[in-house]
Formats: C-alpha cells, structure tokens, sequence
C-alpha cells in the first residue's frame, strides 16, 4: 500500500462530479457533471472558477462526493498527496469513497451519512423536532417503519395543516426538483409515522429521479457505483424551520 501522489491537472480531470475542492480560506468549488469547476456557496453555483490560468492555494483539500473527510491534500510544491493509502502501483481511481461513519447502525452495518446543506429559513423550531425511522427507503415506502400507526408529530406539528420536504444535496438546485408542500392530516387527524415515511420516501425518489437527469446520483457506495434509491436509508427526519423537514439519509458502509 502507497499514498497516491496526483498532479493538479490529474486531480481536476480524475474527481467525480459532485465533488469539491476547499482552500484554506473556505472558498468552495464544486464539480459540475458536465466537467467544470464551479464556485459554491450558500448551496447555489455563483460562476465558473478554475480556469488555465488558476492557481489552488497549498493548503486546499479535495472531497469526493457525500464523503466528509479530506481524500487529497495540496503541498507547497503543487503536487495533490492522498490522504488515504492506494494499492501500490494500482490504477489511478477516484471514484471509491473511504467515507465517514456516523453514529447510526443498520441491521447490515454502519451507515455512512450522505452530505447535504441544512435548509435554513427563520427561527429553528424547538418542538417536533425529530422523528427517527432508520429504515431502508424501500420500507418507508410502504410504510413499513416502527410504530407506523403512532401519530408522527406531538407538538405544533399536529395542528398544522402543511409542511415541505426539503434536500441540500449537491446540485440539487441545479435540477428540475422544486420541494412541495405535504398535508399533516389524513381524515381530519394528524399523520401518522407510516405515513410521513411514505411521504419522505416518495420525495426522495422524485430528488433522484431530478438528479440523475444531470448526470448525478444522490449517494455512491463504497465501491464506486451509484446507490439506488431503494437501497438508501432513512434515519431521519428534522424539522429545520417552522414549515420544513428535511430527512437524514445514508448508505451502508464504513
């Protein structure tokens, strides 16, 4: 085993979309799926960056996508030096995430958190905050979650009438996937855990269907290949503003 050592045209040409370069100033730049390098910030592409004539900043740390932990750092001497051993003399590949684990575990393992921005509008609630599910979205789907029939909300949540569902995946806002807003009641009462993973499983699928029509995938596994959607996890759901959740979701893998 061997650290890979990249030039910077290498790196640049080898990273998947999606993934992102950020220098020691916290200037981000994100890979867009047709090839270029963009400026990111606030979740939202504001201009083409790394152009001929660019020069990184030493100090700047690769990502590859949905991975919280730097895979390559740049040196003083302009080289890019893995930050993860490579098979010695292997193939030049970028597309393997090492990945991080979270503090959840799945009946198959640790799960690895896919990376997303935090929706952010007002104040952040204090009640209904939370509602856990840890489950294969092809469970939520059917509803098939613990509890399914106990009521989903027990606080301001159950009198509301509305609420959106909102992901901060990379280019998410460079798809077509427009958030809609959801009903709290069935008959007149709230929803039920059952329901709400329903309802989150089924925006999840109308995300990745949005994404992979640019050529990006929610999340990869640890081999690589894109993970469908029915093999994603949900562990959760937050509340992130007054009339939004957002879900937690991950892959299987260290």
């Amino acid at each position: 085993m061997s650290y890979q050592v990249l030039t910077e045209a290498e790196l640049l040409s080898g990273l998947q979309p999606g993934s992102r370069i950020i220098s020691p100033s916290a200037i981000t730049c994100i890979k867009h799926p047709d090839g270029q390098w963009w400026n990111w910030s606030n979740n939202v592409c504001t201009g083409r960056t790394l152009q001929a004539a660019h020069v990184i900043t030493a100090g700047s740390k690769a990502y590859c996508p949905n991975e919280g932990r730097e895979r390559y750092v740049k040196h003083a001497d302009g080289r890019w030096l893995s930050t993860v051993t490579q098979p010695a003399n292997g193939p030049f590949t970028l597309n393997a995430p090492a990945g991080h684990s979270s503090g959840h575990h799945a009946a198959a393992g640790r799960l690895r958190e896919v990376e997303q921005a935090i929706y952010h509008s007002g104040v952040v609630p204090i009640t209904d905050t939370l509602v856990r599910f840890n489950v294969p979205v092809s469970s939520a789907a059917r509803g098939d979650v613990r509890d399914k029939d106990r009521q989903a909300f027990t606080a301001d949540l159950t009198m509301r009438e509305k609420v959106s569902i909102r992901f901060g995946f990379p280019f998410i806002e460079a798809s077509e996937y427009k958030a809609r807003q959801h009903n709290l009641k069935r008959g007149g009462l709230p929803i039920t855990r059952g329901q709400l993973a329903m309802i989150v499983a089924d925006e999840i699928e109308r995300a990745a269907a949005a994404l992979r029509q640019i050529n990006v995938h929610i999340a990869r596994g640890a081999n690589g290949l894109p993970v469908g959607v029915q093999d994603l996890i949900l562990v959760d759901v937050k509340r992130v503003s007054d009339g939004s959740l957002q879900p937690t979701i991950a892959v299987r893998g260290a």
